[in-house]
């Protein structure tokens, strides 16, 4: 990565993998971030310049590169999946269904939905759910 007539780069000459940044004849090497648990992975510099974005461990970190800071500022991002759909949610009965009716021997329910109360559907019950 190059900016400002320095070359950005990896490396783990501290022990621990951070950024370095270079003059483009290889000298006045200096270390630009000092993780000392988690080494920095995949670093970019943005196209407008002077701004770092890099991994270290599971979070993504922002450095202004002209700024002599040692390690950026932490970005609050949260991620989204379908790991929560996936999980058992209880929900109020009368927000979901007008009208529900179980069978004597427990073997069905019949009921009728709140979004379309013309049309009854009935189930059969699994002998896991009895």
């Amino acid at each position: 990565m190059l900016w400002s007539g320095r070359v950005y780069f990896l490396s783990d000459r501290s022990g621990v993998m951070n950024i370095w940044s270079m003059r483009p004849d290889g000298s006045d090497k200096r270390a630009v971030t000092a993780h000392t648990c988690f080494g920095v992975t995949e670093a970019t510099v943005g196209e407008d310049g002077g701004v770092a974005v890099y991994r270290s461990g599971a979070s993504l970190f922002k450095i202004s590169l002209g700024a002599g800071e040692d390690v950026g500022m932490e970005l609050d991002i949260a991620l989204l999946t379908d790991r929560a759909q996936m999980q058992e949610h209880w929900v109020h009965g009368e927000d979901w269904l007008s009208w529900a009716s179980v069978s004597p021997d427990g073997s069905q329910v019949a009921l009728i939905s709140a979004e379309s109360s013309s049309q009854l559907r009935s189930m059969s019950a699994s002998a896991s759910a009895k």
